[in-house]
């Protein structure tokens, strides 16, 4: 649940088992490229802090990678650590991530097979769009999964219709019965459009819209119900993202360096504690200057702004200044 920055500041200020200047070691861990590389900055930070160097030896590499947003819902399912970055090849949500990672115990090797797994999944998600573009109907399996399961609740809701294109839906229960399922939902059939939560927030025909469907006299899982559906969920818009469309990684030996893309300059921070201050010295121009040998020292000596003297007197005590 840690990207590394996130990860940093919970380091600092809720487990404080790191100081400001030893930030730099987890960014340079972080940034490593080879087993090897990781291994000896971590044990640089051994010699400073045995604790903070425990506690990334002990997280899952997974959480170098992934940001502190995952408590989110997203459409209705709850995200966390274990749930894959891929989704499934049917066009449904993410499934739970098939990464073995305990073999793995850096960034750097998490990473080269987190590329393995996309590359997999893009050559699965490829072939299943050649399949559903030859057999199926114009959605993908998982719309149709969500289709079938708002058909099945069609018969539990009446229609009040008010025109060709406006009818209104609501549950048929008790007419004395006052509940939340009691609430009229309003369909326009022109404007592929219906009140509930449902469709606005899966952009899916609801079962207030099939029941409309059915009202009229079509199927709640015809055709016409297909372009109720987001294009998200269409065939055709699966085939554009993914048919034909491949991810090659490249060998070890087959890469070259490339200096326009380089690693950021490492900062070197300040050390822990009070800064120094230095005074500013004042530029000839802005005062002239007499030094006092003895000392060493450069004193700043102030001229009057009427006479332009510089016996020691001001504009206020100035004798030539009218009284």
């Amino acid at each position: 649940m840690y990207a590394v920055d996130h990860l940093v500041r919970y380091m600092l200020h809720e487990k404080l088992i790191l100081e400001t200047d030893e930030v730099a070691f987890v960014k340079q861990a972080h940034a490593t490229e080879s087993v090897d590389e990781f291994r000896a900055i971590l044990n640089n930070l051994r010699l400073y802090r045995p604790s903070a160097t425990s506690f990334l030896e002990s997280l899952d590499p997974r959480t170098w990678a992934f940001c502190a947003n995952l408590d989110r819902p997203w459409h209705g399912r709850q995200l966390d650590l274990s749930s894959a970055v891929d989704s499934s090849t049917d066009g449904s949500a993410p499934t739970p991530d098939s990464i073995k990672v305990n073999s793995i115990e850096t960034p750097c090797q998490y990473l080269y097979e987190r590329m393995n797994a996309m590359m997999k999944n893009l050559f699965e998600r490829s072939a299943s769009a050649k399949k559903w573009t030859e057999t199926t109907q114009g959605i993908t399996p998982y719309a149709k999964q969500l289709l079938d399961q708002e058909s099945n609740l069609v018969d539990q809701y009446e229609v009040l219709p008010c025109s060709t294109e406006i009818v209104y839906v609501r549950h048929a229960s008790n007419q004395n019965e006052i509940a939340t399922h009691r609430r009229t939902r309003k369909v326009h059939l022109r404007e592929k459009t219906c009140t509930c939560t449902t469709f606005h927030q899966f952009r899916i025909p609801c079962r207030h819209i099939l029941a409309a469907l059915t009202f009229a006299g079509n199927r709640a899982d015809g055709s016409l119900a297909h372009a109720f559906f987001d294009p998200c969920y269409l065939v055709s818009s699966y085939a554009t993202a993914f048919r034909d469309k491949f991810i090659q990684i490249p060998l070890e030996e087959d890469l070259e360096a490339n200096s326009t893309i380089l690693p950021p300059q490492r900062v070197l921070l300040p050390a822990s504690g009070r800064s120094s201050n230095k005074r500013k010295q004042p530029s000839v121009n802005e005062s002239q200057t007499s030094f006092t040998a003895a000392e060493g020292t450069s004193v700043r000596t102030y001229q009057c702004s009427v006479c332009k003297s510089q016996d020691g007197h001001n504009r206020k005590t100035c004798p030539q200044m009218p009284r």
